[in-house]
């Protein structure tokens, strides 16, 4: 009867293909049992300032402290 002992632990793939164990995880020349459970890094959600330094070219002129004055004359000057 074989015992084995389960490691968890997070790795990130090489550009190669490679993942390197941590020290200490297998003996070497030992098999192993792998599962990848790959995971994406959700996008970081934009902020209503990083939105306006990224669109603020139809706000020119406004601070960008203040994105709703900014918001509001815009559209009183389109719609108005």
């Amino acid at each position: 009867m074989t015992i084995a002992k389960t490691i968890r632990f997070t790795a990130t793939v090489a550009r190669d293909g490679t993942i390197q164990l941590p020290v200490g995880s297998a003996v070497e020349g030992s098999t192993v049992d792998v599962i990848l459970n790959p995971t994406i890094e959700p996008e970081e959600k934009m902020t209503p300032i990083k939105f306006i330094e990224k669109w603020g070219g139809i706000l020119k002129g406004h601070e960008v402290n203040d994105p709703g004055k900014a918001r509001h004359e815009h559209i009183a000057k389109k719609y108005l």
